[in-house]
């Protein structure tokens, strides 16, 4: 019998292979991708001039390495492991995504939020990698309610924080 996995089956399954490769140093992949941008995501970014080589968003070891990062915890902004292991539900439901405008990379922020907490994961569209041009996780933690209201900052889709479907 032959079973088709839908892609947020296959983003799970290939996510927590990847982190358990990570975690037992058997590291078979360098990236993964996690989730997609969506064609809302892509115009917007057309209409900053931005073309995207790809709708894909990939996470990589670095960048896995880096959210779990002794510093971000300390400071108490880590998201927790099973949140990590969710990653791709953000991406593919957040409640809010915001355009960067500041940073040279022009980076995407996409906001979710779990029991009152609000988690950022930064993408940043076209990053150069060895592999050729990627969309990137190139970081995630928790973030405040206040920090979005920067000037710097640009919605590009909001669906508000009640309609959480987890």
């Amino acid at each position: 019998m032959l079973v088709i996995l839908s892609d947020m089956e296959k983003y799970k399954k290939n996510l927590e292979e990847f982190i358990s490769n990570i975690q037992n140093q058997t590291i078979t992949k360098n990236e993964i991708i996690v989730g997609e941008l969506s064609s809302e995501v892509i115009f917007f970014l057309k209409s900053k001039s931005i073309e995207v080589s790809s709708k894909y968003i990939y996470l990589t070891v670095r960048a896995y390495k880096h959210i779990l990062r002794d510093f971000k915890k300390k400071l108490g902004k880590a998201i927790p492991d099973e949140r990590i292991k969710e990653i791709y539900k953000s991406l593919h439901s957040p409640h809010k995504i915001i355009f960067d405008n500041q940073k040279k990379h022009c980076n995407l922020i996409y906001i979710d939020s779990n029991y009152k907490l609000l988690f950022k994961i930064v993408v940043q569209p076209n990053y150069s990698s060895k592999f050729g041009s990627i969309n990137t996780v190139i970081t995630a933690g928790i973030i405040y309610e206040d920090t979005l209201k920067s000037k710097y900052y640009e919605v590009i889709t909001e669906h508000g924080w009640e309609s959480n479907p987890r």
